[in-house]
Parts: structure tokens; sequence; C-alpha cells
């Protein structure tokens, strides 16, 4: 159970509402699973942008394929998925389930996640 308030900027003590509550229900995180959850999401990003590559150089693709050319498509596959681990790396924010500072907040209250 949590205390709606109103924002700080007319509530700068930051003090509950009297009248005004919440109840929250969900699951209970462990570390672990939010690892997992955190690793999932790595995944899907690291698919879409190896997705969007390969349609950009889709007609590249097709060529070497049509011409059995095994060792460009390789190296292409490689520049590819060096392209992906690097913009992977940029965006790895996205990724995230929720960032350390909230994590830990949530583990020493141990508040559920909605779900």
């Amino acid at each position: 159970m949590a205390a709606a308030r109103t924002g700080d900027e007319v509530n700068p003590q930051r003090a509950s509402s009297a009248s005004q509550f919440y109840i929250v229900t969900g699951k209970v995180y462990t570390d672990a699973e939010l690892d997992r959850m955190e690793k999932q999401q790595v995944i899907r990003l690291q698919n879409e942008i190896f997705g969007r590559l390969k349609q950009e150089n889709k007609a590249k693709i097709l060529e070497l394929q049509r011409n059995k050319d095994r060792d460009e498509l390789m190296i292409l596959q490689e520049t590819l998925l060096g392209k992906m681990e690097l913009e992977t790396e940029k965006r790895k924010d996205e990724a995230k389930f929720t960032p350390r500072t909230a994590r830990s907040l949530y583990n020493n209250r141990r508040c559920p996640v909605p779900g």
C-alpha cells in the first residue's frame, strides 16, 4: 500500500495525502530474474538491429547468393554483425529493465513490480 501526494512544486515537504492511497499488486522479481529479462531485451534489440541491417543490404546479399560467392557473403555477414554489436553497445540502455538505482530501491523495499 502507498499514499498518493501532490507534486513537489506545491508540496515541497513531499507529504503524503491523508485521504488518497493505492494498493500495488504484482510479483516480486529476484535479481537473477531481472538479469534474465534484461538479457532477453538485449537479444530483442540485437535482432531488431541485425534485421534492419540485413534489409538495408538486401540487394547485396541477394547478389552474393546468386553468384554463390560464399566468401564475400561471410565477410558481409561479419561486417553486419560487427555493426550490430557497435549499435547494440550504443543503445544498451534501451535494453535495461530497470536502472541500477531503481533496482536497488526495489530490492531494499521489496516492492512488487506490477505484472
